[in-house]
């Protein structure tokens, strides 16, 4: 029997607060439900915790079990910090002001956080840089790493802070019993972050926070956005209530995002309160780990479904997620797989679906059930496939046409090559895709061989490619507040001497010319900020899509920011270049020129992007594959009217400096 995993935990619940921070009502009561949840985990983990409750949760004793009890984790192992109490605001440090535009850093309140000593205030909070530096800390032996906060401010805690709005009250005013909202705190002093002893203050002079405080691989579970407030209801975290909910009614099997989803869907319209969840990595693939990293059957792709008492049936996917009118009918099941039937779309808002119910369905459901939906045409574009085989070929054929009577119904098979989207190539015993008419210029990696299981790949490709179309034309029909597009992007190329030098977009295109680098490539590096024009504060996202059909997010960090009006700005990577590159096999197959794509996101709500990601296909190849490499079928690839939203595409093109004239 194989060796279960570690999980070390350390759970902080402060309710009992020095003067003048009034106490709260649940915060001790949170942790210690934390904690009885967690040791029901102990059929998948050796069960290590530590909790540090009122006056033992001070500033130095939760730095010190952070680095010396979570530190114990090795690779293979979960790490648990868990927050409950108070969370506030502090002016930040004119060196981190390029990664915080809201010139705050976002803070928990330990037990002697804020205390008054003979008339005089004493801050000693631990900011979102210092949370930063533990978990990278603790990152460095590759344990599998989740932090929950429960408090206000709280969407920011171990990331950089984005522009926000400095409530004016008073400390008494601000620091409630009903919510865990506190104060603005005075900027401190440098030798009182934990990490003065081995950075400087000066040691940011032309660096970026990245270089001198990166991020370590987490997934971070926030009770709130970074200006709300994180409310307590008859002694308990409205929050962990229900995260504890939701874990218990699906035995803790569950991926972060629809964990976060679900409760979100709980919280929303009762609370001005809206859940957050963060992760660090490109491609997104661990905000759909089971919770905790558990080793068990992951949950599929689906909407969430539950009653609300005000709107009634809602589902947790919007119009932003690719639902539209044309989807007709959603598929409901309940969370032990069976199906109940289906329901009708009754209104669909940017980031929810209000769903109408026939009388017998409901007769069958309960309203304060929870329920899966499924529909067929999620987050995929119409995609026209043109196949071009040979009669030598027939077997190929005969495979692939199987396959196309079970597609989505988007997915559709053309008998004229100049109406298709891509080309499915079939010849010498392997499919590969092309553009139209270009049977030299392979997309992607070729699958070899005329068999059922090349062809489900096959399959599984074209709903990829499905998926990237739909981000890449993703557009509202019916904007009804911009006049025109509301934020700016800007890209400079960054030069050798540091120099940036601003590439104009013409119809939404900018041209950036490849040059030699050290290493031999070709490429580039560029600087992105993003300018808000609009009177009011948006959301924003920045994705980009990549040539392999690959969709990432991570440009901005976080993965959405908030932009203040008239000028509110945000740059890529927190300021630092971005690398572009030439691919090698552009070169081998002598494709005149490299082309990607930006996609922009700006709306007045907030909005979720982790669903639009997903990684790059493998690229085409001359020579033989890597025995060692994982193939592509061991890869994950199954997988409005208050507001209002806006998109725009930005293509990128890089001409092939070593493009041979055939």
């Amino acid at each position: 029997m194989p060796q279960k995993p570690n999980l070390f935990a350390l759970l902080i619940g402060i309710e009992k607060y020095n003067a003048p921070v009034l106490a709260l009502n649940g915060s001790k009561n949170d942790a210690l439900k934390m904690e009885a949840y967690l040791q029901k985990e102990a059929d998948h983990f050796n069960i290590h915790i530590e909790k540090l409750l009122d006056g033992e949760a001070t500033k130095e004793n939760i730095v010190k079990y952070f680095i010396e009890h979570l530190g114990k984790a090795k690779k293979g192992d979960t790490v648990l910090f868990y927050y409950s109490g108070h969370g506030c605001r502090e002016k930040a440090a004119e060196v981190f002001w390029s990664s915080d535009t809201s010139k705050y850093l976002e803070t928990l309140v330990c037990y002697d956080g804020i205390e008054m000593k003979r008339g005089v205030l004493h801050t000693n909070l631990l900011s979102d840089k210092e949370l930063r530096y533990l978990i990278h800390k603790t990152s460095q032996n590759e344990a599998h790493i989740i932090s929950i906060f429960d408090c206000c401010h709280s969407g920011e805690n171990t990331r950089n802070g984005h522009v926000s709005k400095e409530v004016q009250k008073t400390i008494k005013k601000q620091v409630l019993t009903q919510s865990r909202m506190a104060f603005i705190a005075p900027k401190r002093n440098w030798e009182d972050f934990i990490f003065s002893d081995q950075i400087d203050e000066q040691d940011f002079a032309g660096k970026s926070i990245q270089e001198l405080l990166p991020e370590g691989k987490h997934i971070q579970l926030a009770a709130c956005q970074k200006d709300e407030s994180a409310w307590e209801h008859d002694g308990e975290g409205v929050f962990t209530k229900n995260l504890l909910d939701v874990l218990e009614r699906t035995q803790g099997a569950i991926n972060y995002y629809n964990l976060k989803s679900r409760i979100q869907t709980y919280i929303k319209n009762q609370f001005q309160q809206t859940p957050q969840i963060y992760h660090t990595g490109d491609q997104g693939s661990e905000l759909f780990h089971v919770f905790l990293n558990k080793n068990v059957e992951e949950q599929p792709f689906y909407g969430n479904i539950s009653y609300n008492e005000k709107i009634g049936w809602i589902m947790d996917l919007g119009a932003i997620h690719g639902l539209s009118k044309q989807v007709k009918k959603v598929k409901i099941s309940d969370f032990e797989g069976k199906e109940l039937g289906e329901v009708d779309l009754k209104k669909v808002f940017p980031s929810h679906t209000v769903l109408s119910f026939s009388n017998e369905l409901e007769a069958q459901v309960s309203q304060k059930g929870l329920y899966k939906g499924f529909f067929e045409s999620y987050l995929s574009a119409p995609l026209n496939i043109f196949i071009n085989s040979q009669p030598e070929d027939s077997q190929g054929l005969t495979c692939i046409e199987q396959i196309f009577s079970d597609l989505p119904q988007n997915v559709n098979r053309t008998f004229k090559e100049f109406e298709a989207d891509y080309t499915l190539q079939i010849q010498d015993q392997k499919y590969y895709f092309t553009p139209p008419h270009s049977p030299s210029f392979p997309l992607v990696e070729s699958i070899t061989g005329y068999t059922p299981n090349s062809a489900s790949l096959v399959k599984k490709y074209l709903v990829h490619m499905s998926r990237w179309e739909y981000v890449k034309h993703l557009h509202n029909p019916n904007v009804q507040l911009f006049k025109k597009f509301p934020v700016e992007l800007r890209m400079y190329k960054e030069e050798e001497n540091g120099n940036l030098v601003h590439l104009p977009a013409e119809a939404d295109e900018i041209e950036l010319q490849f040059e030699k680098q050290p290493d031999g490539k070709w490429g580039g590096r560029v600087k992105i900020e993003l300018v808000n024009h609009y009177h009011e504060e948006l959301y924003c996202a920045l994705l980009y899509l990549h040539h392999q059909f690959g969709v990432f997010e991570k440009l901005i960090n976080p993965s959405k920011v908030t932009l203040s009006s008239y000028g509110g700005n945000a740059w890529a990577r927190e300021g630092q270049g971005i690398s572009l590159f030439l691919d090698q096999f552009l070169i081998d197959f002598n494709f005149p020129e490299n082309i990607t794509y930006f996609k922009l996101i700006v709306s007045t709500e907030d909005f979720d992007v982790e669903r639009f990601v997903q990684p790059a296909l493998p690229a085409p190849r001359l020579r033989p594959k890597d025995p060692d490499r994982l193939s592509p079928s061991d890869k994950e690839m199954d997988d409005p009217e208050a507001g209002d939203w806006m998109t725009k595409l930005i293509r990128l093109r890089s001409r092939n400096p070593e493009v041979k004239n055939t």
